[in-house]
Parts: structure tokens; sequence; C-alpha cells
């Protein structure tokens, strides 16, 4: 996939390729996990010696794996899936390598990918001078096939002499040395390693439904330590579903949510639910449906005499046999327009289709003036919705009224403790578009929002208000670019404050305002910003100006992918005060999870600069560098001074006289789990009395459920 700009003066791409999978899968779940004589070993021939060897297992798995590789070319993420297209496992690279074997069958081929991390793995079999090598991101051959393989995608050619069937693709797994070999003797392929790791995984049944779920954390990254029979996963950090013959869901379970049971109606719609708190509480959750099957109440029954919910049997003793539900919860789904009874009912919610009950119309007439009695095109539209306090009483309820086109013209709302309210809509007889909302219509409180659009996009270019809808005032302007559409300006209450955004090529938001918050024809006209922001992600991500350009002290890596490699800001409350830009510049995981934020105080404010610098890039902006103790220029840093590019090396001494002393508001040792939950976090503050130290969080979660926050610990005394 190609970037479509040129990024820090290169074409910048990501890789997306889909390749057969490897034993990846029998590592992970355990070779005993796999059928050993699948009906399709029939269609095999010359393969009865190994087949019925009982220290053999040969790997039937028919899958494909597609790794995804960014535009960095060091973070890349792989899924697996079934010859059914079903997901099997998604990983990452980056983990504990291990030995794996592709063969080439009839097709004479093979696709194969070598993670960052496990170059230099790869052995041919046979040796390299039987194959051709394509790379396929490059999209040529190698010549001469080299004897190994640096980290990429390749297609592995045979060009030797043996003729391949497929069973020549066939591989097996010793369960005596625990390594895999080929089921022909005269096999054509490659070795290699791979070091995908962290897994969630999915299983099925037969029938192709989704039984488990297993979450990252719960990944026994041992498993690739060898292959194994069996791998013993954390199984409280499963998920499991379960299905009725017709393959609707009836039951889960989540290390997370707890347990929770669906009842269906014939139409395959959803009755009645109960979750395993709710049961313990004597509660379940119903829907009841009109004749066209449109729900029409929705709530929670309080089955205290366990008419329909069975005792319940604790939480530690629910499993994926449990049922909560009585036959008499059947009897409610088998009599026509069944029911449970209309006591006990809370947290109802009701809809009205198509016309108004004759106790609705009453009530309407009763809340409001003639102009709002008669609702029209309300065939096929709701009517009403309203929901009830467990006396019975409405606490809200709310009338609709549309127009020829079906949209809402009017509501009204008679809210608890608030009164009756209207609002009314205005369209645009064209476009549809919302021209003007009428709160309190006609009332002594009044309020009416204006919305006006570009006659040519249908672009909102203002905003105003008003209360007798003559004198409008203006909150907000609108102005967009050209080219893409993008919002450009925001004029606030006419003036008062202007907001100014900048895109670079990519879309990317470059600034809002600028940090200098000086005065500027474009972008701060009048000179009254009180705020500048600047985002950085690579090198050169706008070139337009080098003035939206803060990174002269940047030592961090430039990020293709999206993320901000630093952001530059600026506020002034207080005019009379001045303020230099400040600035943060960020490092991510392989995941593109935060791990680090390092403040500098830019404008010899920050009374330490870095250490060393190091530089390999081309500069088309203007740079000064200073460190305490090396600048280091190494090839491809490339920089052509003109009268706006200027390029400076320094080496310098603390400033002694600055705002900010070093690692003041820095936050670091950013951590987290393969779930992604965030594990520690330390932030710094200013400098006071010797030390800036603020925060040194330690998060800790419950043993049985990991993904739920326990409490926060502190570490700074």
């Amino acid at each position: 996939t190609v970037g479509g700009n040129k990024m820090n003066g290169t074409w910048k791409q990501g890789y997306s390729f889909t390749m057969p999978a490897a034993q990846e899968m029998y590592y992970a779940l355990g070779y005993n996990a796999f059928p050993s004589k699948p009906a399709v070993a029939t269609t095999y021939s010359g393969i009865s010696a190994t087949l019925n060897d009982s220290s053999k297992k040969i790997a039937w798995l028919k899958a494909s794996k597609t790794v995804v590789q960014d535009v960095s070319g060091t973070r890349e993420s792989v899924v697996f899936a079934d010859a059914d297209g079903k997901t099997l496992g998604a990983a990452r690279s980056g983990g504990t390598p291990y030995n794996v074997l592709s063969l080439i069958g009839e097709q004479k081929f093979i696709d194969i990918h070598i993670p960052v991390g496990c170059e230099n793995t790869a052995r041919f079999l046979g040796g390299a001078v039987n194959y051709e090598v394509y790379d396929l991101k490059e999209e040529k051959l190698i010549t001469p096939t080299p004897n190994t393989l640096s980290s990429g995608f390749y297609r592995i050619e045979y060009v030797g002499g043996t003729k391949l069937s497929k069973e020549h693709q066939l591989t097996f797994i010793d369960i005596r040395d625990k390594k895999i070999q080929p089921v022909k003797n005269a096999a054509a392929g490659i070795r290699y390693q791979v070091n995908y790791h962290s897994f969630s995984l999915n299983e099925y049944n037969d029938a192709g439904q989704l039984m488990t779920t297993l979450q990252p954390l719960g990944f026994n990254n041992s498993s690739f330590n060898q292959l194994n029979a069996t791998v013993n996963h954390n199984s409280k950090l499963k998920s499991y579903f379960k299905y009725n013959s017709l393959g609707q869901l009836i039951h889960t379970s989540s290390p997370d949510e707890g347990h929770a049971w669906f009842v269906y109606r014939n139409d395959g719609q959803i009755r009645f639910s109960v979750n395993s708190k709710q049961w313990k509480a004597k509660e379940l959750s119903f829907t009841q449906y009109d004749d066209l099957a449109r729900p029409k109440e929705s709530g929670v029954y309080k089955d205290n005499a366990l008419a329909y919910l069975k005792s319940f049997v604790g939480m530690d003793n629910l499993n994926m046999q449990t049922d909560p539900f009585k036959p008499t919860i059947k009897n409610v789904l088998e009599v026509k327009d069944g029911d449970i009874p209309t006591t006990r009912r809370e947290e109802q919610h009701f809809t009205e289709y198509d016309y108004l009950s004759t106790v609705s119309q009453n009530k309407l007439n009763g809340l409001v003036s003639t102009a709002y009695r008669t609702p029209t095109f309300l065939s096929g539209n709701v009517a009403k919705t309203y929901n009830k306090d467990t006396s019975g009483t409405n606490i809200s309820e709310t009338y609709y009224s549309y127009d020829v086109h079906g949209r809402v013209t009017w509501i009204v709302q008679n809210l608890k403790d608030l009164g009756v309210k209207t609002i009314d809509y205005e369209y645009d007889p064209i476009t549809s578009q919302v021209v003007k909302v009428y709160y309190q219509k006609g009332k002594a409180d009044q309020f009416i929002h204006q919305y006006t659009y570009d006659s040519d996009d249908q672009s909102l270019v203002k905003v105003a208000t008003s209360t007798n809808d003559s004198n409008y005032t203006t909150h907000a302007e609108y102005s967009y670019y050209n080219t893409t559409g993008a919002l450009k300006r925001t004029t606030i209450a006419g003036g008062i404050q202007e907001i100014d955004y900048v895109y670079n090529l990519a879309g990317q938001l470059k600034s809002i305002n600028h940090p200098s918050l000086a005065k500027d024809p474009n972008i701060n006209p009048h000179g009254r910003d009180l705020f500048g922001l600047t985002l950085d992600y690579y090198n050169q991500d706008y070139k337009r100006n080098s003035n939206f350009t803060f990174n002269d002290q940047l030592t961090v890596e430039n990020q293709y992918s999206g993320n901000i490699k630093a952001m530059t800001w600026n506020s002034n409350q207080n005019k009379a005060e001045q303020h230099d830009p400040v600035l943060y510049e960020y490092e991510y995981d392989e995941r593109n999870f935060l791990k680090k934020a390092n403040f500098n105080g830019l404008n010899a404010e920050q009374r330490s600069y870095p250490s060393t610098i190091v530089l390999a890039e081309d500069l088309f902006a203007t740079k000064h560098a200073k460190a305490t103790n090396a600048i280091t220029l190494k090839p491809g840093f490339h920089v052509l001074g003109t009268k706006s590019v200027t390029f400076s090396a320094k080496i310098v001494a603390d400033n002694a006289n600055g705002q900010y002393q070093s690692e003041d508001y820095d936050v670091s040792n950013l951590r987290y789990d393969a779930n992604g939950n965030i594990e520690s976090l330390k932030r710094n503050k200013n400098t006071e009395q010797g030390s800036n130290l603020m925060d040194n969080l330690i998060y800790h979660y419950k043993a049985d459920k990991p993904n739920q926050l326990k409490r926060v610990e502190d570490r700074v005394v």
C-alpha cells in the first residue's frame, strides 16, 4: 500500500501480504487440538507409513496468515484464518523466535514472511541452488540466490529437478524430538524462524460457530519453547459461547462481564435475558413487541417469587451448563401474546408507533396548545416514547410529528421537574438541512438556533441565535479550504477570537493557530490569539512554511503512521504577560502505545539540553541543534542552506537561568500488559526543593479478572 505523499523525501509504504501459514497454530494450541486423520487424508497417496505412525503427527491444518507491516518497517501484526476465512488468531512479531517449515507442492512456489528479529534464520532444503527468490516488497528477483534471508516478504520458487506433488507439501511433527519434518523425503522448501507472540485465539465448533476466545494476556508464550500435545492457556481469560439448534446465541461467559443468557421468540428476536448479577438479584430483562415485531416495551422484571428463574447457585458455581430459567419462561413464549405480570416491572421504556393511543392523545391535548395537538405523518414512524419509575409514574414522555418527507417537524417533551418543552425544526426545501431549531417557539423563554450553509457544497458557514426571530447574534463563522474542504478558520462571536487550522498534504492537522501567538496576516490577522499549537509527525511533514516546525532539538523517532512525534504549544491568558512556546516529544512502543513524553522548554528555558543528538536525514527547515555532549551527523544527513533555511550545531552547557530543570514535566515508565492495560506511569512536575517527582503510579488489577482495575498505588512519598 502506497502512502500517496513523499515523507521525509521518500515514498513511504506499508505492506500487507497473505500467504500460507506454517505450523504457528500448532505451537499456539498444541498438536492434539487438530485431527490426526481428517477425511481429506484419503485423497493423499504414499503417506500411509507416516499417517499410521503414532509418533508422527501430520500438520493437516490449511490456514493462511495476513501480515501487515507499517511504514516504519519495524512494526508487524499478523492474523491467521482457516480455509473458510474464519479468524483463528491474531498476534504481533517481536517475541522469542521458534522454528517453522514451509514446503513447496505442485504449484512449485511458496510465499513466506521472515519477521523483524528473525533475520538470517532461513535454510533451503537441498541448498539454495535449487531455488529462485523474489522480494515481494521490491517486486524483483534476488540474484544470486542467497543462502539465507533478511527480514521481509519472499516468494520461494523451486527450480530443481524433482517433480513435486501435493504430498510434497505435507509436514509432520515428530512427537519424540518435537521437530517439524517433511512427509516426503525429496521435499522442497525452506526452514526459518518466526517470532509471533501474545496471540488472541478463537476456537470454533464443526458448524463454524465461535465457541471460545482467548485474550492476549491469557496466552501462554512459553508454548513456543517447543511443540507440545496440549497448551495450557489461562482459562480465566477465555470467553465462551453456546448456541441452540437454530444457531442462536443462548449463553455467554466473559472474564470481564460474567455470564449472560438469552431466550428468543419464534421469529428470532430476543424476548428475555439475564446476566449473573441480575440473577443474583432475582431480576431479568424483557422486551415486548407489537404485531409488526417492533419493540414496544422493554425493562426489568423483579422475579421475587422465582416464577421464571431458578434459585441462584452462586457466582463460583456458574458454568456453561448452567441454565437460570425455569420451564415456565418457555410457556410465556408459546402462548400468543403471552406475557409476564405487569406488576414488579422496573426501568420500563415504551414506544408507540403509527398513531397515538387514546390515552396518549388525551394526555397531549392537556399538555400543549392546539398547534401541537395534531401530529402528522405518524404512519410507520415513532409517535411517542416514554419511560416510567418504579411506581408506574411517567418520568418523561416525548411526542413526535413529521412532514411528508419523514423529517421531524416538532417534538413535545414532558420532563419530570422541568415541565413541558417544545422543539420545532425548519429545513432547507432543497437540501433538507436543518436551518432553524426553535426551543419553546412563541413562549417567553423562546430561543432559536439558525444555521447557514454554503450554497455550493452545503458546508456549515455560520451559527447564530435569537430570542425573537428578528435580531440574531452570530456565535461562530466557518471557512474552509477550497481544495480539500477541511475547516480553515472558526471566528467566534464576531471576531473576539479566531481559530485557524493548518494541515499537511496527508490531511493531518499541523497547527491550531500558531504557538508564537504573533500577529500574522494568514493565521492571526487581528493578533487576538490566546492559544497556539503545532504538531510534528516526521521531518518535513510541512514544507510550505518552516515557521510551523519546532523540532530543533527533537531526538525521537519519526512517526509515519499517524502518531504524533511532538506537540508545541503556547497560551496567554493575560496579554500583559508574554510566554515562549513549550514542547512535548513522544515515544511509542511496538503496539503504537505511548511509552514516554519528554518535555522541552525551548528558547533557553530548559536548564538542561539533550546529552546527544543524532541527525541522519535531509533537512528542509531551519534547525539549531544544541546538546551538552555530542551532535553526530550520520550518512543521509544533508542540508542546503538558503535565506529561509539555516542549520547550526552547538555544544552548550546547562542553562542555569532557565525556567525548567532537567526532566521537569516529563512522563515516563509507561508500561502495558498484553491486553493493553496500563501497568505503570511516572509523571514529573516543576522542580521544587530539589525534586520534581509528582506521580509514580503502579496499577493493580484483580487476580481473577485482570482487566478490572483494583487500585492505583503512588510510590512518590
